[in-house]
């Protein structure tokens, strides 16, 4: 996938991980009023849980905003930082004052739990 600004981002590979996705998928089942899976193993490639998690980490990157604005993130300061009058935030407010916004559940994400 071609970011602006960035360049190339390689996407298909999950094996490091779906936390984006799982945190999504809980809130879904907790919005929708639904019991979570009660299974301790991943879901078969090809299921329709681990094809809903996978459609939620895509949801979870917020293409090519997301991309663009966690490699900001990474170059961000731990606290606020003052110059003269400015002021430049760190992650500890933008994630309290953005981020958690944005977790919501897949009825406003355009996604349905099926």
């Amino acid at each position: 996938m071609r970011v602006p600004v960035y360049g190339t981002v390689d996407i298909g590979d999950a094996s490091k991980g779906l936390c984006g996705a799982m945190a999504f998928t809980v809130r879904d089942f907790f919005e929708a009023h639904l019991p979570t899976p009660a299974t301790t193993t991943p879901p078969l490639a090809g299921s329709p849980l681990f094809s809903y998690i996978t459609g939620r980490l895509f949801d979870s990157f917020d293409i090519p905003d997301g991309i663009i604005e966690h490699m900001d993130w990474m170059s961000t300061p731990d606290s606020d930082v003052r110059v003269w009058l400015a002021v430049r935030r760190g992650i500890a407010w933008l994630t309290i004052s953005i981020s958690g916004q944005r977790s919501r559940p897949a009825s406003t994400a355009g996604t349905r739990v099926r």
